[in-house]
């Protein structure tokens, strides 16, 4: 079977300043093509087949592309067409997951599979209205049983789970503002943590702020904020820890943090200055992967940390905002560790082309470990 480092769908790229190799997906089926959204990974568990974001310029129409290393093949699914960043991959087929308005579908990994219908939300929820997303990243109860969902409808969410095998959905409770960025626990099928955020008035556009971002809610419960007795507008971008026992964030203008989800103890893991947007950590904790997007730059970079001593390499160090693309589509780098830990996958806009982006982490390590 072919690795991104063997196939013929990607060019090797090392940052000029850096010397850190980049595999770029110059194999195309799309015009932009973009690795998963950050909670989310596109690979599945054994490195054969890799989703991706599709667009094409200037449709706002999101689809998926696959890309199957064992043919070394890629094909493009026009019937994916999906809400919001919603899609995920089932590690242990292959399988991709996503919504189509408000019914979940999924698609095996094979250029002549068709998509197979797997559930809806309730007609007493949708109540004929076109929902701003149904799953903001779609992620499986430890049990395999169920997705969470978020589904949004102006200033509410419903928030809950979804069963796999089409039963009723479970709403754990109606959410009385915007909320988004739900995440089943990933040992623990009882709790969710999820998201309030900023949003406008659907009717008059004006701008709603939020006090409170970071909230969990457990099965049988009331959702409840995270940091109660301080305002975090400034936290985002959150994810569980591989082993349930954190909730990382970043704090914009200070870093990456995490925090204990019993003891809400807080431990700022990667402090900086400079303007982090994203980041995600491998299933140890010891290492982290950044993207640094200042809105005032013109240009956006990814940073690899070795937790353990705190050497770092910058995988690139400055790609283009492209004006366009930036103004229409989401394409944050959004790196993301991938196949235990052996890549890290991310969005690239070198050469003034959005496409998918893997980086090897064994020479990275030689690296920051010699």
């Amino acid at each position: 079977m072919k690795t991104p480092e063997t196939s013929r769908n990607f060019t090797r790229r090392r940052d000029p300043a850096s010397g850190a190799e980049s595999l770029i997906l110059t194999g195309r089926v799309a015009a932009c093509q973009q690795s998963f959204y950050f909670v989310n990974d596109g690979f599945s568990a054994d490195g054969r087949y890799l989703w991706f974001y599709c667009v094409n310029p200037p449709s706002k129409a999101y689809c998926l592309g696959l890309l199957d290393f064992e043919s070394d093949r890629m094909h493009f699914f026009p019937e994916t067409q999906f809400l919001d960043a919603s899609p995920a991959v089932k590690p242990e087929t292959g399988e991709v997951w996503f919504f189509s308005r408000t019914e979940l579908w999924k698609l095996a990994p094979h250029p002549e599979a068709r998509p197979e219908y797997v559930n809806r939300l309730p007609d007493e929820i949708v109540r004929g209205r076109n929902p701003m997303r149904v799953a903001t990243h779609i992620t499986f109860s430890p049990k395999g049983d169920a997705i969470c969902i978020d589904a949004g409808f102006g200033r509410e969410c419903f928030l809950g789970e979804m069963p796999l095998d089409g039963g009723p959905c479970n709403i754990w409770e109606r959410i009385p503002f915007y909320a988004n960025h739900a995440q089943f626990s990933p040992v623990d099928p009882d709790v969710i943590l999820f998201c309030q955020d900023g949003c406008s008035d659907i009717v008059t556009g004006e701008p709603i702020p939020y006090t409170q971002r970071i909230w969990t809610i457990r099965r049988n419960g009331k959702a409840a904020a995270f940091f109660p007795g301080e305002e975090t507008p400034m936290h985002g971008h959150e994810w569980w820890s591989a082993d349930g026992r954190y909730i990382w964030f970043v704090h914009y203008g200070h870093g990456t943090f995490k925090a204990d989800l019993n003891t809400h103890e807080l431990i700022r893991v990667r402090p900086t200055p400079l303007p982090v947007s994203h980041s995600h950590a491998d299933r140890t904790d010891t290492l982290l992967a950044t993207d640094i997007c200042c809105e005032e730059w013109d240009h956006m970079s990814v940073l690899f940390t070795d937790l353990t001593n705190g050497k770092e390499v910058f995988l690139v160090n400055a790609m283009p905002k492209i004006p366009y693309i930036k103004r229409n589509y989401h394409c944050h780098p959004h790196p993301h560790f991938s196949v235990s830990d052996r890549y890290i996958t991310y969005t690239t806009t070198l050469n003034e082309q959005v496409n998918v982006a893997v980086a090897p982490v064994a020479p990275l390590l030689d690296r920051t470990r010699d």
